[in-house]
């Protein structure tokens, strides 16, 4: 199960970045109508995050990540409290439009984002972060 759980978190960690690159990919389209939409998203948004912000909060994922690889334990609730902060931010994003590919990759994340916590909480891996715990205190 542990080599399954770091596995996911190396594709998940592939994942952000695509995510993060992928407007590269389409920015300069040739389709102008396709530009223009795309324009839309973040329409009426009550709030608007900056993309230092957002890639302050890649860089904190990243950093949640490789605490999950490392079985440091407030790594398993920071990665729960982010998934919830950005589920409950997404309700003030305004109006969300998305390329197909956007799509693509946000559909393979949820089910990883389900299948990291569900393996961290709840399978033989959960005791590797209390055991990582115990073998700090007992060799600090």
């Amino acid at each position: 199960m542990t080599s399954i759980f770091r596995t996911l978190i190396i594709v998940y960690a592939l994942l952000i970045l695509v995510s993060g690159l992928m407007p590269f990919a389409y920015m300069n389209t040739e389709d102008p109508a396709l530009s223009q939409l795309l324009q839309w998203n973040g329409y009426s948004a009550t709030l608007t995050l900056s993309p230092a912000i957002l890639w302050v909060w890649a860089g904190v994922e990243f950093g949640v990540l490789a605490g999950l690889y490392l079985y440091w334990r407030p790594a398993r609730i920071a990665f729960v409290v982010l998934l919830v902060l950005s589920t409950a931010m997404s309700a003030f994003e305004g109006v969300s439009v998305a390329h197909p590919l956007d799509i693509i990759v946000s559909s393979l994340m949820y089910p990883l984002q389900g299948a990291l916590i569900a393996i961290a909480y709840l399978t033989s891996v959960a005791n590797k972060f209390l055991s990582a715990r115990i073998a700090v205190a007992d060799n600090g």
